[in-house]
């Protein structure tokens, strides 16, 4: 693929852009070996450097193309003046060997295939599986419980406490 490294910057510029590719733990892609990630050093900044050229002319979008990246992953992107001056950065989201949407691979990683989760949730995809299962699954309510149910129906995955009154409280789930 190429052009994946896109920075909005002014337009016209004469002197060359560039950009360096971050991984999640902040290490460097060496462009110059297309194969490695390494810890920041800046003696060997010219290694890094992803060329950024103006698409069209005066259009002030420039573009890079990543050489040899094959580990699907979010990476940040940053880009350079030619004083090695931050100018802009954004996240880049790989598949091994092309840019992909945002969405489509935060979805991936929180698919709901067969999440029952017993007890409290303890991330966003347990959490949203048993507020599913609040709203449009089984629940009973009695005056002092909540109860949400597995699938079939049969068995209670979460119970809540519930004291109605002036103010209705509903505690934990447990």
């Amino acid at each position: 693929m190429a052009n994946e490294i896109q920075i909005l910057y002014t337009k016209g510029q004469t002197t060359t852009l560039y950009a360096t590719l971050h991984d999640s733990t902040g290490n460097v892609w060496v462009e110059a070996s297309a194969g490695t990630f390494e810890a920041w050093n800046a003696a060997n900044l010219a290694t890094y450097k992803i060329t950024l050229t103006e698409n069209g002319t005066n259009s002030g979008v420039y573009l890079g193309t990543i050489t040899g990246l094959t580990t699907a992953g979010k990476y940040t992107a940053k880009a350079w003046d030619a004083v090695d001056a931050v100018i802009g950065g954004d996240a880049l989201y790989w598949n091994g060997s092309a840019e992909i949407e945002q969405t489509e691979y935060d979805l991936e990683q929180v698919a709901m295939d067969d999440t029952v989760v017993s007890g409290v949730a303890s991330n966003l995809k347990e959490g949203l599986a048993q507020l599913w299962r609040r709203f449009f699954k089984k629940v009973d309510k009695t005056a002092t419980n909540i109860k949400t149910y597995d699938d079939a129906g049969s068995s209670a995955v979460t119970t809540q406490t519930y004291t109605e009154g002036d103010t209705d409280t509903v505690n934990s789930a447990t």
